[in-house]
């Protein structure tokens, strides 16, 4: 018996990080979307975990996907290994979640083959073990998140837009990312106005932070309506109505970069395809 995932990637269209947690890990305030660039997972039982990879940096055990089966065993008190078969398509290290997809779909696959023996809310408790963008991947769509990322609110859709993603330069890791933000000090918007503006903390401790921003400006003097930086970056999006308008904004990037990717949002951020 197998099975195969559609593993969405996301987007942050706002990011406020507040207090470190005696846990270590941030509360936080986010609003995330899903959008239609996906990684493809297979999964079938296995005598041991195996992971297989057209990236092969993923091929290891620092994957989230072996802390997500281990954790699962752990609660469900079941032994299960998974082999699983990666189509990538989530640029790595990109802020769109692309690792933190994967570790819910493992969550998914692994509780398919359990007969579903955890629900839902139980899923999300347990994701939150695993990473702090791993519970949004349990729910998809449009989702406010809050606290470490565990606690969700699924919003209305928002309008069918289609996504333009450039992905500039490398990223830090996130751990520094998150390091460097508890030294920074600013006024932080209303909830209304961080999601007008794609308020984005992480951009004040970005190295290329007016290169980041010129290129926001870019997607809006292009089109979008929205435009920001997603996670702790280094992709940049810029969402439009308007598809011709998406597609010479893509263009406009590709002539400069490959790291640009054309998708469109989405209401869920994993499918069971077969």
């Amino acid at each position: 018996m197998k099975i195969k995932i559609q593993a969405n990637a996301k987007i942050n269209l706002y990011l406020d990080v507040l207090n470190k947690r005696n846990d270590g890990f941030h509360n936080i305030n986010t609003l995330m979307q899903s959008v239609d660039l996906c990684d493809d997972l297979y999964f079938r039982v296995s005598k041991q975990t195996k992971i297989v990879c057209n990236e092969k940096a993923l091929e290891n055990k620092d994957n989230l996907i072996f802390k997500a089966i281990e954790k699962y065993n752990e609660t469900a008190k079941t032994n299960f290994n998974l082999f699983c078969k990666i189509k990538k398509r989530i640029p790595l290290a990109s802020g769109l979640g692309g690792g933190s997809a994967n570790a819910a779909a493992a969550l998914i696959a692994v509780n398919y083959f359990n007969n579903n023996k955890l629900n839902n809310f139980e899923l999300i408790k347990l994701a939150a073990k695993i990473g702090s963008d791993v519970p949004f991947f349990i729910i998809g769509g449009t989702v406010s998140a809050t606290g470490k990322g565990e606690i969700l609110e699924r919003k209305p859709n928002i309008e069918k837009s289609y996504c333009v993603l450039f992905k500039y330069g490398n990223k830090s890791s996130t751990a520094d990312m998150y390091s460097k933000i508890d030294s920074v000090d600013i006024k932080t918007p209303s909830a209304s106005e961080m999601q007008k503006e794609c308020f984005n903390k992480f951009l004040y401790v970005l190295n290329n932070k007016e290169d980041i921003e010129t290129v926001i400006k870019s997607f809006k003097a292009l089109g979008a309506y929205k435009a920001g930086l997603s996670g702790a970056g280094p992709t940049v999006f810029g969402l439009f109505l308007n598809k011709s308008e998406a597609e010479k904004a893509y263009k406009a990037f590709k002539k400069i970069s490959k790291n640009v990717y054309f998708c469109e949002t989405e209401n869920y951020a994993l499918k069971i395809v077969d």
